[in-house]
């Protein structure tokens, strides 16, 4: 069993960006992106990453606008898309400020996405001749040979 010992807000803020596929490099500015752009962050731990979970859900609206996904499975599939789409290579802080993904990045997650089902589509049925099966007919053709001429 292993026990974490959390020091700070910014101990939850650099271990949810790591999980998004950011560098060490990187951590500093977006934590200071966190503590600084959003005004005064909440210090309970669940408050903090409900509070990162809400910018985030932003950027995944805006990144799939026309999604029917409740929110928890919206941020879900952002969050995969990003990390398949190597998002944190490509992402800065000074991007991220501004709740916008570099250009082209959001595009590439669209195409990447994927849906479990294919779309519905409406269309009109033309109706169908149904036929009862006959059983005396289905010996018939079993052991009917059609005669050469």
């Amino acid at each position: 069993m292993v026990t974490l010992k959390i020091q700070s807000g910014d101990d939850i803020i650099r271990a949810y960006f790591s999980n998004l596929g950011f560098s060490e490099k990187q951590l500093p500015a977006l934590t200071r992106l966190i503590d600084e752009r959003f005004g005064k962050v909440p210090t309970d731990g669940d408050e903090l990453v409900a509070f990162i979970d809400a910018q985030v859900l932003r950027l995944a609206k805006s990144v799939f606008p026309h999604s029917v996904l409740p929110d928890e499975q919206l941020l879900a599939q952002f969050r995969l898309m990003f990390l398949l789409c190597n998002g944190a290579q490509k992402c800065t802080d000074e991007v991220l400020k501004n709740h916008r993904l570099p250009e082209g990045l959001g595009e590439q997650m669209r195409r990447a996405s994927f849906e479990t089902a294919p779309g519905y589509c409406f269309s009109d049925m033309v109706p169908q001749k149904i036929e009862s099966p006959k059983p005396a007919n289905f010996f018939l053709h079993l052991f009917h040979r059609a005669k050469k001429d």
